[in-house]
């Protein structure tokens, strides 16, 4: 397989930064002094973002409009990004080595555009990719394979020349079956859901060192 183009989830693969979403609807409760249980993070955890708000709305009948506490997670979120984000390891050198071999890039993120985009920019790494794709503007969440097609069609190679780079569960499944080649990189936010990942991703590395190695060596790239 001659890889073409690539296709990247932000948080878990390119940005060390799945700690403070699993943590968000703790913290976002806390922000209104309201009191929960502790194991409310854990029972968000399968949700999507919608989901989990519509929950949290209803749940602790929060007397906030759906967009109105979107926003105020969103705050969290950006206070966190501006201090505490950093690279996953070894991510800088593989893109720096997919771009020496023009190979197209681009990010499919469940994450807001603009966060995505001002870390990616403090990080200096956005002169990798040829676009920022979220969720958020296309109305839709990785249960569906929709904002990969996009991507794809975007980038303008074959599906057997792309690959994709996930973390979490439920968005392998959905790349799999979408019949996307995928690999599934570690993050320990998705620790307990590591050996399922395994089974369905088409290859698995903890990090991207690991992962120059194999693609170079077996001519990936």
């Amino acid at each position: 397989m001659k890889i073409k183009g690539a296709i990247f989830d932000a948080d878990g693969v390119i940005l060390d930064s799945m700690e403070i979403w699993s943590k968000i609807g703790s913290k976002f409760l806390d922000s209104l002094e309201i009191k929960h249980d502790e194991n409310i993070d854990e029972f968000l955890k399968t949700m999507t973002i919608p989901q989990a708000i519509l929950y949290l709305k209803n749940e602790f009948k929060i007397n906030f409009s759906e967009r109105e506490i979107k926003n105020k997670i969103r705050e969290i979120i950006n206070k966190y990004y501006a201090r505490n984000v950093k690279l996953k390891n070894g991510i800088l050198n593989f893109l720096e080595v997919l771009k020496r071999n023009n190979i197209k890039m681009c990010v499919a993120t469940a994450n807001n555009y603009d966060t995505v985009e001002n870390t990616f920019g403090k990080l200096d790494i956005k002169k990798y990719f040829l676009e920022i794709f979220s969720c958020e503007k296309m109305d839709c969440d990785k249960t569906s394979s929709k904002i990969f097609d996009i991507a794809l069609d975007f980038l303008g190679v074959e599906k057997d020349n792309a690959v994709v780079f996930e973390d979490s569960l439920h968005a392998i499944k959905t790349v799999r079956e979408a019949n996307f080649f995928v690999i599934g990189m570690f993050d320990k936010c998705e620790k307990e859901n590591w050996g399922e990942i395994k089974k369905l991703a088409n290859y698995c590395f903890d990090n991207f060192v690991s992962a120059q190695e194999f693609f170079l060596a077996n001519e990936f790239i």
